[in-house]
């Protein structure tokens, strides 16, 4: 029999779990942590681990973060390699690194994090390296479909990547074009203080549900067409 058991308290929530009057798991969390989920952060690399193709990164959170090889390969699949490189040709302890929480911190255990960035907007959602474009499924008519995803193509740069949200269905393509722009320049912002050298690992460039960037100079509009400056690659 399981059981599971949690206890409250001002501070923090415990949670513990029974099979047949055994203790087989705990979790701690404190009450005052928000949610990190979404939030876009520039860290450092602390630890990489060949046998569970893994990095560990410090971005300034009480633990660090954990990186699974998957989330830093190719984000579109067709482009990942058919075998996997060991993680040390894709990551290097010191090595600045810009990832997005996609899983909670739980009890012992960091948050979980992707280097397959998206940036949430009113009619899509923005992927700068997934190098396709989705429609939402709830959008059924055909026509509907061909128009949002040729609409959403003309306006991304090779290699990114849109998914078009129901809202979008009725919408002028002005309106979508600049919704993409104002993801994309989110993006680009955060990209530039990535390497402009002085960004730590406490920077949070984006916190999930916030439509301003980091940078403080940032106004939403049209990206550069050149030179983005936005990656992981090796310092």
């Amino acid at each position: 029999m399981k059981r599971i058991w949690v206890r409250s308290g001002e501070q923090h929530t415990e949670v513990a779990v029974q099979e047949n009057g055994k203790l087989v798991e705990y979790y701690k969390g404190r009450r005052d942590q928000g949610q990190l989920a979404g939030n876009v952060y520039i860290g450092r690399v602390v630890r990489v681990l060949q046998g569970m193709q893994s990095a560990f990164v410090d971005v300034g959170l009480e633990k660090n973060v954990f990186l699974y090889i998957d989330d830093l390969l190719p984000a579109h699949l067709e482009k990942q390699p058919k075998q996997k490189p060991s993680i040390h040709d894709l990551v290097k302890v010191g090595q600045r690194i810009m990832v997005q929480v996609v899983k909670e911190p739980v009890g012992d255990k960091g948050a979980r994090v992707t280097t397959h960035y998206s940036i949430p907007g009113r009619f899509g959602v923005y992927m700068p390296y997934a190098d396709y474009v989705g429609v939402s499924r709830k959008i059924e008519s055909a026509a509907d479909r061909e128009r949002l995803k040729k609409t959403a193509e003309r306006h991304l740069q090779p290699g990114e990547g849109f998914i078009v949200r129901t809202a979008a269905l009725g919408e002028s393509e002005e309106a979508i074009a600049a919704d993409l722009e104002e993801s994309a320049g989110q993006v680009e912002a955060a990209g530039g203080g990535f390497g402009g050298g002085r960004a730590g690992p406490e920077k949070n460039l984006f916190r999930s549900g916030n439509a301003s960037a980091a940078d403080p100079g940032f106004v939403p509009g049209r990206r550069g067409r050149a030179g983005r400056g936005f990656g992981i690659g090796i310092p």
